[in-house]
């Protein structure tokens, strides 16, 4: 008798967030095609999306940059950047790099991964 309770409530919360869900991600859509790029700072980093869109290449770029003080040196600000595509195969590439005070010219690349998760 207490399942029947509980879905009796369960389901409708279940659409609910469905609907909410669908709906957030039909905003950031329409947003990201509109403006081509959404900035946000968010749980102390700042975070931009971006399209990729190239003659042969459809996908999002994802960039995290946060900040931290060193003690030896300048403080640094460190990048975690995925490009994630699916044109022309789905394919995940990550990489890390750390900025500490020099100039745009000259960055340490720490790590790069490519993952390929599906050829087509």
């Amino acid at each position: 008798m207490k399942w029947r309770n509980r879905l009796a409530w369960a389901a409708p919360v279940g659409l609910a967030l469905v609907v909410v869900c669908s709906g957030c991600f039909m905003l950031f859509a329409f947003a990201i095609t509109a403006r081509g790029e959404l900035t946000a700072s968010a749980l102390g980093s700042d975070w931009r999306v971006w399209q990729l869109q190239q003659k042969n290449t459809n996908g999002l770029g994802v960039s995290q940059t946060s900040g931290s003080a060193s003690d030896a040196g300048p403080a640094c600000r460190r990048t975690r950047v995925w490009l994630i595509t699916w044109r022309p195969r789905l394919q995940v590439e990550t990489s890390v790099y750390d900025d500490c005070g020099a100039s745009d010219s000259h960055r340490d690349t720490e790590s790069t991964e490519t993952g390929q998760i599906l050829r087509g």
